[in-house]
């Protein structure tokens, strides 16, 4: 049984290490053209009533 659980606590701390060291970095990294700045949200009307209406959702869950 000694046996046993050390070879789960060692194969539980490989996995462990294994996903700490292949981490994710590049998910969150957005590419400069996939912003929109400010004065092009509120150009548009369209643009200007989808981010309202997103705050106005995302202030509701909150």
């Amino acid at each position: 049984m000694n046996t046993k659980f050390f070879r789960y606590v060692f194969v539980s701390m490989a996995v462990g290490s294994a996903f700490t060291l292949c981490s994710c970095n590049d998910f969150l990294d957005r590419e400069e053209d996939s912003f929109i700045d400010k004065t092009a949200t509120f150009d548009s009307y369209n643009r200007t009533n989808n981010t309202l209406r997103m705050l106005i959702h995302y202030s509701q869950k909150g």
